[in-house]
């Protein structure tokens, strides 16, 4: 016996996903239900502020879906996910094959796509001898009965990934494929900064190149060569990032006049070169506190300070911190001290 189901419906703000709703409306669905399973004739409608259209069947046995054909097609619809990444995008999949095991190939097209969200500086980053983990490593499935699907799904992003927020500001474009399954993601192709700059230290840094190229056949790990440039004093300031993000990642620095890389790093995050006989200490607790400083700074409102500023010394190992808060409106209360040491301490109220 068939069952045929003829449905027009809104959904409206459905939290199919978590932090993703999905707004659903002007639904039209001719849908054909038996024994032997679902077929879909035809499902349509809006899908924020975008359009969708589906076909195709899902096969069952005794009940139990075992196989997958559908088609997908969506344009123009806009997505907040995940936190603070706008996307509008169009997309054409199928999904075909053994229901726990489906092959999802298409494509997807990134029309307009802004990550607006501030980040904290990893110190990590620039500390000696350390690496960035980049690539997760993936559990692979134990068991026949968890879903699984493989992929084979361009994106194209024609430049329209545009990157604002307190570390930088660019515009990038990629010509990517992902394979690989749910339980272990492949990415290969290759992304590019088209234009943009980096902030540092109350610095700005042009992007002179920048280049992702994803060749890892066994995990998400990309080959970086990052090149960006800033002018400090009378000295044209260039960092270089080259290797791949999982276990060769290089930062080098270069100047014009030529500098040792200890005075690079003095003028990136002072401002100026030491004074005679000031000493050099090491690079990496100069990073370090420099690094630390930032995130201070960037991070204090979370602490509920209007104010945090922290200056490293470039000569010793000191730092002088200074933090404030609005008590009220127009009473402001402001400790300032030196770092290690508990001498110098300043308390203001005005």
């Amino acid at each position: 016996e068939i069952y045929q189901c003829d449905w027009s419906s809104d959904v409206c703000s459905s939290d199919l996903l978590e932090s993703a709703p999905l707004a659903l409306s002007d639904i039209d669905a001719q849908i054909n239900i038996d024994g032997d399973g679902i077929r879909i004739e035809s499902l349509n409608g809006s899908m924020n502020r975008g359009f969708f259209r589906a076909s195709g069947e899902i096969a069952f046995k005794q009940f139990i879906p075992q196989f997958i054909d559908l088609r997908f097609d969506l344009q123009e619809a806009s997505i907040t996910y995940p936190a603070k990444v706008y996307t509008t995008l169009n997309t054409k999949v199928k999904i075909t094959g053994t229901f726990l095991n489906p092959l999802i190939d298409g494509t997807i097209e990134i029309l307009r796509c802004r990550y607006a969200k501030d980040v904290l500086y990893n110190a990590l980053l620039l500390e000696t001898g350390s690496q960035l983990v980049f690539a997760r490593e993936y559990t692979p499935v134990s068991s026949q009965t968890e879903f699984n699907p493989t992929f084979d799904i361009h994106i194209s992003i024609p430049g329209t990934l545009k990157i604002n927020n307190n570390i930088a500001t660019m515009d990038v474009g990629a010509d990517l494929d992902l394979q690989g399954s749910l339980s272990q993601p492949l990415l290969f192709g290759h992304a590019e900064i088209l234009k943009g700059n980096i902030y540092f230290q109350d610095r700005t840094f042009e992007i002179e190149h920048g280049f992702l190229d994803f060749m890892d056949p066994f995990r998400i790990n990309p080959n970086v060569n990052l090149q960006a440039g800033t002018t400090i004093q009378e000295y044209d300031i260039t960092i270089g990032v080259s290797g791949d993000m999982q276990s060769s990642l290089r930062v080098e620095t270069t100047s014009d006049p030529p500098l040792d890389t200890i005075d690079i790093y003095r003028l990136i995050l002072a401002g100026h070169l030491a004074e005679e006989g000031g000493g050099h200490p090491g690079t990496a607790q100069s990073l370090a506190l420099g690094i630390l400083a930032n995130q201070l700074e960037s991070g204090g409102h979370f602490l509920g300070l209007d104010e945090v500023i922290l200056e490293p010394s470039l000569s010793d190992q000191s730092a002088h911190i200074t933090v404030g808060t609005h008590v009220t409106p127009d009473l402001k209360l402001i400790y300032s001290t030196e770092l290690p040491s508990q001498r110098g301490q300043t308390v203001i109220i005005k």
